[in-house]
C-alpha cells in the first residue's frame, strides 16, 4: 500500500509547527501552547529567501499554502471580469464593483481616505510615554496603504515677507512605497512613517528625484528585517526624526511629539548599540542607523553638543571594514556610505582641525577615492565629484598650510607647489557644468516644462560651486570679505530664486558659507531671507545656524569699529565663534 503524506500547511501555529504537534488553531493562543505554558508565536506569515538554483531554503520557516485557504473569502469571477481585473489591476478611475473588494491582482489594495481622516491625522499626536510604549516592531507587511498625497502642517511664518508664502508643497510618495509596511497597525508608526516618507525625505536633497535615498533605500532597510537589531535601530531613528520634524511645524501639541520622538530616539539608541556589539549585523542597516540618529539629533531636534562623537564613532566602524570595501560591492552600501562621506567631510570643513584626527583623515580619504568614482556621487547635496572633490582638495590645502603655521599674521606666504594646488582647484571651479548637468537631467521624470528643470539644477550646481569657491578664497586662503563679494551675492540671490522656483528645501552648507561673509547690507538682507526660509522647513539646527551668522556679523563689525577700518576688510573666523558660542553645527 503507498505510503500516505499529508501537506503541511499554515493552520499551525509557529510554536506547535516548531514542535511537530497538531493545533487547533484558537487565537490569540492555541489550546497546546496554554497547557504547556509557551508563549504562543501565532499565525503570521513569514517570508524567506529561496535558492534560485536548488530551491533550498531555511529549515522550519516555510509552508504550503492550500489553495482553498489562498482563495477563502474571495468572490468566483467570470473570465471577463478575471479580463477585465487584469487589464485594470492599476486603474484607480475604474468605479466598477470589482474594484471595490480586494483582488488577487493588485500587489497592495488601495485605501481611500476622505477629508476628514486627512484632517484627523493632522490633528492627531502621539501616545503619551509610558510603559504600554511598544520597543520593536514585528516587520511584515501590511495590507493597509497610505494615502498617495499628503499636505504637510504649514510651518512657521517667516519674517521675510516677500517670500511669506514659500513653504513645503503636497508630495507624491513613490509607487514602491505606496505600502505602510508598518507592523501591527499602530497608529502612530503609521502616521510618523508616512510622514517622514511624504515630507521629511523631499526636504533631505535639494533636486529631489526617485533616486533619493531617503524615500527609498532608508526607508526600505528599515522594514526589512525584524530580528536585525540594526535594521530596528534604523526604523525608530527614522520615527524620531520624522517626530522632530513634526514639533517644529508649529502642529497642535509639538511637546506630545517631542516626546515621541525622544522615546523613539531612545529606542533607537539602544538597539545601536546592541548592533555595534554584533558581528553579523548588516554593514549597510547599521551605519544607515548611525547617521539616522545622527540627523535624528543634530539637525532636526538641533541638539549642538556630542556631535563629534556620533561622527567620529561611524569613522570607527567604517574603518573597521576598509579591507572588505561593501560600499563597491552593492549599490546599497554606495548609498549609504556616499550619506557618510558628506557627513564626514561637512564636520570637517565647519569643524576644523577640532574634528579632525589622523584616522578619520585616512579613513576618509580611502572611502572618498572609491566612492567619487561613481558620477553620482553628492547628488544628494545638489553638487557632482567635482565640485566636492574641489572642496576637498581645499581642505586639503587649509590642513597643509596650518601645519607649517602659515597662517600667523594674516594671509599664508604660499609656496610653488601650494600656488598649483589652489590654481587647480580654481580651475575645476570654474569647468563648465554641461556635463553635469545632463547627468541630472537623465535621472529626472519627463516634464512638461524641462526648460524650467534646467534651470533649476544649473542653479543648484551653481550654488555649491560658488560657495566653493567663497571657502577656498576666504577661508583657505585668508582674502577678507570684501574679495568674494560678488560670490556672496551670487550664492544667495541663487538661494532665494531656489526657494522661489520650487518651494523645496536647499543644501544649508552653501547658505552658511555666503551668509557668513555677508558684510554688506543688501548681502545681509538676502542672507535673513534664507535662512528665515530654511527655519520653516522643521530643522531645528537652522535656527542655530542663524544664530551663529548673526553673532559673526556683529563681531565682524565691532572689530572694525575698533578698528577704525572698512567692515569688508575684517576677517573673522566662523570656527572660533562656534567655539565661544559652544556650538557644533551639521551643515547636511
Amino acid at each position: 500500500m503507498p505510503k500516505v503524506t499529508s501537506q503541511r500547511t499554515f493552520t499551525a501555529c509557529w510554536t506547535c509547527r516548531r514542535r511537530g504537534l497538531r493545533c487547533d488553531n484558537l487565537v490569540p493562543r492555541c489550546t497546546q501552547c496554554v497547557r504547556s505554558r509557551l508563549a504562543c508565536e501565532g499565525y503570521d506569515i513569514r517570508l524567506v529567501w529561496v535558492d534560485s538554483e536548488t530551491g533550498a531554503y531555511e529549515p522550519q520557516r516555510r509552508r504550503a499554502y492550500p489553495c482553498e485557504l489562498t482563495w477563502d473569502g474571495y468572490p468566483t469571477w467570470t473570465l471577463r471580469e478575471v479580463g477585465h481585473l487584469i487589464t485594470d489591476a492599476e486603474n484607480k478611475r475604474c468605479r466598477c464593483p470589482l474594484h471595490h473588494q480586494p483582488s488577487p491582482f493588485v500587489t497592495f489594495p488601495g485605501y481611500k481616505e476622505n477629508d476628514a481622516s486627512s484632517a484627523q491625522f493632522q490633528k492627531a499626536t502621539p501616545p503619551e510615554e509610558g510603559p504600554h510604549c511598544i520597543e520593536s516592531p514585528q516587520t511584515k507587511q501590511s495590507e493597509i496603504t497610505i494615502p498617495t498625497t499628503y499636505t504637510p502642517p504649514s510651518p512657521q511664518t517667516t519674517d521675510c515677507s516677500d517670500y511669506a508664502d514659500l513653504r513645503p508643497r503636497a508630495i507624491s510618495m513613490p509607487a514602491v512605497l505606496s505600502t505602510s509596511l508598518i507592523p501591527d497597525g499602530s497608529r502612530e508608526y503609521n502616521e510618523l512613517f508616512h510622514h517622514y516618507i511624504s515630507n521629511v525625505s523631499v526636504m533631505m536633497t535639494p533636486i529631489n528625484d526617485d533616486y533619493n535615498p531617503w524615500k527609498s533605500t532608508y526607508p526600505c532597510l528599515a522594514v526589512h528585517d525584524e530580528t536585525s537589531t540594526s535594521t530596528r535601530s534604523l526604523f525608530h531613528g527614522i520615527l524620531a526624526q520624522s517626530a522632530f520634524h513634526l514639533s517644529n511645524l508649529g502642529v497642535p501639541n509639538p511637546a506630545s511629539y517631542r516626546r515621541s520622538a525622544t522615546q523613539h530616539f531612545g529606542i533607537a539608541l539602544r538597539h545601536l548599540r546592541r548592533s555595534l556589539a554584533s558581528p553579523t549585523e548588516n554593514f549597510s542597516s547599521t551605519l544607515a542607523a548611525m547617521l539616522t540618529v545622527t540627523l535624528a539629533e543634530h539637525v532636526f531636534h538641533g541638539q549642538s553638543k556630542g556631535l563629534r562623537h556620533h561622527l567620529q564613532g561611524s569613522v570607527q566602524y567604517v574603518a573597521q571594514y576598509l579591507g572588505q570595501k561593501p560600499w563597491v560591492t552593492s549599490h546599497e552600501a554606495w548609498i549609504i556610505t556616499q550619506s557618510f562621506v558628506l557627513h564626514t567631510l561637512m564636520s570637517q570643513i565647519v569643524g576644523g582641525s577640532a574634528t579632525d584626527t589622523s584616522s578619520t583623515a585616512t579613513t576618509l580619504h580611502e572611502v572618498l577615492e572609491d566612492v567619487t568614482a561613481d558620477p553620482r556621487f553628492a547628488y544628494t547635496l545638489g553638487s557632482t565629484p567635482r565640485l566636492m572633490k574641489a572642496l576637498y582638495q581645499s581642505r586639503l590645502l587649509e590642513e597643509q598650510l596650518a601645519a607649517r603655521g602659515s597662517f600667523r599674521g594674516g594671509k599664508p606666504d604660499l609656496s610653488v607647489d601650494e600656488l598649483l594646488q589652489a590654481s587647480k582647484i580654481l580651475v575645476a571651479l570654474n569647468t563648465p557644468l554641461d556635463a553635469e548637468v545632463e547627468l541630472y537631467m537623465s535621472r529626472q521624470r519627463p516634464m512638461k516644462t524641462p526648460a524650467q528643470q534646467r534651470k533649476f539644477i544649473v542653479s543648484n550646481l551653481n550654488l555649491f560651486g560658488s560657495a566653493v569657491t567663497i571657502y577656498l578664497l576666504r577661508v583657505v586662503l585668508r582674502h577678507p570679505p570684501s574679495v568674494v563679494t560678488e560670490q556672496v551675492s551670487q550664492t544667495l540671490s541663487a538661494a532665494v530664486a531656489l526657494l522661489e522656483m520650487d518651494r523645496a528645501a536647499v543644501s544649508i552648507w552653501p547658505i552658511f558659507i555666503a551668509a557668513a561673509e555677508a558684510y554688506t547690507a543688501e548681502a545681509q538682507a538676502l542672507a535673513e531671507c534664507v535662512l528665515s526660509l530654511s527655519t520653516s522647513f522643521g530643522a531645528a539646527n537652522r535656527a542655530v545656524i542663524h544664530q551663529v551668522v548673526k553673532q559673526i556679523w556683529n563681531e565682524r563689525e565691532e572689530a572694525a569699529a575698533q578698528g577704525g577700518c572698512e567692515v569688508g576688510d575684517v576677517l573673522v573666523d566662523w570656527r572660533e565663534v562656534l567655539k565661544n558660542l559652544d556650538v557644533e553645527i551639521l551643515l547636511l
